[in-house]
């Protein structure tokens, strides 16, 4: 009779978690987003009802798992439309569990892994996060790496960053291999102005509005204004951007600095390799 019970309770809480998916993955497919948020909560508590008793039975256990992950990869994909990267971060640390770990899911593989694994890389390095982005890199499998565009994209991005091939980042934002990109993609050329303004600072004394809105990327003045807004040490003068004097800084940089900092960077990429 317990047997039973447990049994019913544990087909109970399956059913019940696989109605509130359906409806989850009905608002989501309606680009109802609002709708998405309540549903989600609904779903944790469901999926964690579901795993206090988990199947004996191999095959349902495989079903549970299922049900689990792709509810989670919805999740994911709401979190990048609602532009919040905190969230997104938050699935995906559970999704890896499923997409690396259980290996009874080796041979049902998610459409979307891919996807999700490459944005996953694009939010990291939006933030900067090469150390991080990195170390996601080895947990891929080498084929993978090496053979899936969504993968190969932002290492790819990475690489332009590195050698200061800001351009072709811009060049290839235009040719993402995927529309939920666009958001991490925009923040990621938020820090690329970041580390130009830097440039523009050290190899310029002043540029026109238009000449930096250019090297920045930028079509529309509102763009090269709240650029020029977020940097309180720079001087507008008429259609002309003044930047903070950087010569004496520069000179005053010993052999001995530069030296020390080289060998920092190269400690940096050891560990990183």
């Amino acid at each position: 009779s317990s047997n039973y019970c447990s049994s019913a309770t544990v087909m109970s809480a399956f059913e019940n978690a696989q109605q509130v998916y359906e409806e989850l993955q009905g608002a989501w497919k309606d680009n109802k987003l609002e709708e998405c948020r309540p549903l989600l909560a609904k779903m944790k508590l469901a999926l964690a009802k579901m795993s206090y008793l988990p199947s004996s039975d191999d095959e349902a256990r495989r079903k549970e798992l299922v049900l689990a992950r792709d509810a989670l990869e919805v999740g994911a994909f709401w979190a990048v439309a609602m532009k919040d990267s905190s969230s997104f971060e938050r699935y995906m640390k559970q999704l890896k569990v499923y997409y690396f770990d259980y290996k009874n899911l080796s041979d049902i593989e998610s459409p979307f892994m891919y996807e999700l694994l490459g944005l996953d890389l694009l939010c990291l390095l939006s933030q900067n996060r090469i150390a991080d982005f990195h170390c996601a890199i080895e947990r891929l499998d080498p084929a993978m790496v090496a053979d899936n565009v969504c993968i190969a994209y932002p290492i790819s991005l990475e690489q332009h960053i590195m050698e200061g091939s800001f351009h072709k980042v811009n060049v290839q934002r235009e040719n993402s291999p995927a529309d939920s990109f666009s958001f991490f993609l925009d923040s990621l050329m938020d820090t690329v102005r970041f580390e130009i303004s830097s440039c523009c600072e050290a190899a310029y004394d002043r540029l026109s509005t238009s000449e930096l809105g250019s090297l920045m990327f930028m079509d529309g003045e509102r763009g090269v204004r709240d650029v020029i807004n977020s940097h309180d040490a720079w001087v507008v003068d008429g259609d002309t951007v003044i930047f903070p004097d950087t010569i004496e800084h520069n000179k005053n940089v010993d052999a001995d600095q530069v030296m020390a900092r080289a060998l920092g960077y190269a400690r940096e990429l050891e560990a990183i390799i």
